[in-house]
């Protein structure tokens, strides 16, 4: 699936304009880059180009789904994206229209767009860039093996607790080092102050029903919601 080919997708536009979730996870590129012309030319450019797009109308075009207009708006004010590096799909024969090589060298490109945009998305779209890494990831044809995808899927779920825990997040300035270390292991800032035995301690990240069972992250308003998306996970 592209970028485009998602603001297509009736049954996810449905789901996230009936309850604006507080956190959209995306990890698209690669058909982007084996299937379209962003995979060739200047390919930063074009990346910036279709995220930029993608960014902007997915809650336009969401908007027609839903029925509450007011409702909408006002979780919308609250939603957050964060946006994953293009899937590595290695040296894999079975990458379709593009050789291994090049699909490596326009995803490098694409990886340089995110990191040179990722103060601006954050700003105007309240998007956050991860890079979860996978050293020698176990694959099926050009898919991660089910052992390797539930390592980077709790990578994501890592950044995505800080992101959406209150405690940890203080302000709507960017800040590049706080950007840098989404994936780092480090204890929640609520447990920084107070007991200095728990100061000891160091949380890692968990995904949402964990986290609320450990009590390791103050997941504030908008997501302490029973019966309400959390996450939704656009990939292809």
């Amino acid at each position: 699936m592209t970028f485009q080919q998602a603001l297509s997708e009736e049954r996810a536009l449905t789901r996230w304009a009936a309850d604006v979730p507080a956190l959209t996870i995306v990890h698209l590129g690669g058909c982007d880059i084996a299937n379209t012309d962003v995979g060739k030319g200047n390919v930063r450019k074009k990346f910036k180009e279709t995220v930029d797009n993608f960014l902007t109308q997915w809650p336009n075009v969401a908007r027609g789904y839903t029925q509450n207009i007011r409702e909408f708006n006002r979780k919308l004010k609250l939603h957050k994206w964060m946006i994953c590096n293009v899937p590595d799909w290695g040296a894999n024969s079975h990458i379709h229209n593009i050789s291994p090589r090049e699909y490596k060298v326009a995803r490098s490109a694409a990886h340089c767009c995110f990191k040179r945009n990722q103060k601006r998305w954050f700003e105007e779209h309240n998007a956050y860039i991860c890079f979860p890494a996978m050293s020698h990831p176990v694959r099926n044809n050009i898919h991660l093996a089910p052992v390797s995808q539930i390592n980077f899927i709790e990578q994501m779920f890592k950044a995505a607790s800080k992101i959406l825990c209150e405690s940890c997040i203080t302000s709507d300035i960017y800040d590049k080092q706080w950007h840098q270390n989404l994936l780092v292991d480090t204890p929640c800032k609520r447990f920084t102050q107070g007991d200095p035995a728990q100061d000891k301690q160091k949380y890692s990240f968990a995904p949402y029903v964990q986290l609320r069972q450990r009590g390791t992250h103050n997941l504030g308003r908008g997501v302490q919601r029973e019966g309400k998306n959390i996450y939704l996970y656009i990939r292809r």
